[in-house]
């Protein structure tokens, strides 16, 4: 895998442009990220994406906080009052945005090596979604 061009270094995260056209979005380890911060985060991808247009949207998370209240939103296991559900949440804001901009798949290397590749996601969605061990094997699957 080649970066071609870092285009945003923020705090929390990095954006980069891939020789395979496609957009990397590498989450940085913040201990303890909140929701807020982690939707930001998700929200200024899909916009790049949307602005950038590649075929593929990459997603590094395997330095996220597995502690944090972000990832126990994003797991299910916790929704914070007053908060939609993680899927719910994804599914009206973000999945509208990404098929908007035209990308085949959006993949997360999520550190498991148990992740369990492509997901089933209804048609409407408009693009795969898989989640996979690393950056290399999502860069290699085939769409």
């Amino acid at each position: 895998m080649e970066t071609t061009t870092l285009f945003k270094d923020h705090d929390q995260y990095t954006f980069a442009r891939l020789a395979e056209n496609a957009l990397l979005f590498t989450w940085k380890h913040v201990p303890g990220i909140g929701l807020e911060d982690f939707r930001n985060g998700i929200v200024a991808f899909a916009d790049e994406c949307k602005t950038e247009r590649p075929g593929r949207a990459v997603v590094d998370a395997r330095q996220l906080d597995p502690n944090s209240a972000a990832m126990g939103w994003v797991s299910g296991q916790v929704t914070p009052p007053n908060e939609e559900e993680y899927n719910t949440w994804w599914g009206h804001t973000i999945a509208p945005v990404y098929a908007a901009a035209g990308v085949a798949g959006l993949g997360t290397a999520t550190g498991d090596p148990n992740s369990p590749g492509e997901v089933e996601l209804p048609v409407e969605v408009g693009f795969k979604v898989g989640y996979f061990a690393d950056v290399e094997s999502v860069i290699a699957w085939d769409l």
